[in-house]
């Protein structure tokens, strides 16, 4: 895995809960995080800080309820303390480079799975908040060349109506655009029409393949090749019939817009 593409959209204007991150894993992969504290404020941004650092601090354990379990043991949620009766969805998820996406959600609900083809459903677990539950488990999706996760936080669903009709509206929106540029640019412009009650923030993933240079490809790479037939024929008839060699493998991209706008 090569890198990825990440953009910041838009800007805040108070200090609030939502928060995001994004990074490479060890294994040559990646992984993303957005969650969304329980109100708003400077309390709600030192929680969300805090279990952000905590998250990414774990980026050397695989298992993405792992570092949701570091991220509870690294607050105090007690009677008394600062984050008393405070709680914190969120969607954690690392992607392997052949496109495995090993994913937790706490509470957040609001992660749609993407396929090239348009056909969208929610990553969803029946797990607590942070906060509240502790006992999560990390579930697996393979990626496919042209698939992609948009992950937001609830905000998103007030530019839909924030009704109960929100949900379906906002998962229609998202399958019926081309590309995950244009969701990230749609939303943008409807969360800047008007003052927001909520924070909007929305993070994406992309995977796609790799492709490598003609020169990469050595002679043992050659496909379809007949015997007797001169080289130089094998590698324009190979050019013909594979105009794209790829090598195994996934870049991802991800992108983000966010920020209370």
């Amino acid at each position: 895995m090569h890198g990825g593409n990440f953009r910041n959209v838009g800007w805040a204007r108070s200090v609030g809960g939502d928060f995001y991150d994004w990074y490479p894993t060890p294994d040559g992969g990646a992984a993303v995080t957005l969650g969304d504290v329980m109100g708003k404020g400077v309390g709600a941004g030192m929680i969300a800080a805090a279990i952000r650092a905590v998250v990414r601090s774990s980026r050397d354990n695989p298992d993405p309820a792992a570092a949701l379990r570091s991220a509870t043991a690294g607050i105090s949620t007690g009677p008394g303390t600062a984050t008393s009766g405070q709680f914190t969805t969120c969607f954690h998820a690392r992607i392997s480079r052949n496109g495995v996406l090993c994913w937790v959600d706490a509470g957040h609900g609001l992660t749609v799975l993407r396929r090239a083809a348009g056909v969208v459903s929610f990553l969803q677990s029946g797990h607590l908040p942070i906060g509240v539950g502790t006992g999560w488990v990390s579930l697996e999706t393979v990626l496919e060349p042209g698939d992609s996760i948009v992950s937001v936080s609830d905000g998103v669903l007030d530019l839909f109506g924030g009704d109960l009709r929100s949900l379906d509206a906002y998962a229609a929106f998202v399958a019926e655009r081309p590309s995950i540029t244009e969701i990230v640019e749609e939303l943008t412009a409807l969360a800047q029409q008007q003052e927001q009650p909520d924070d909007v923030t929305v993070l994406q993933l992309l995977r796609r393949l790799l492709r490598m240079p003609r020169e990469d490809l050595g002679e043992g790479q050659l496909q379809g090749r007949e015997p007797g037939l001169p080289r130089e024929q094998q590698e324009r008839r190979q050019r013909d019939e594979r105009p794209n060699p790829v090598r195994p493998g996934s870049e991802v991209e991800a992108r983000q817009a966010g920020g209370a706008v």
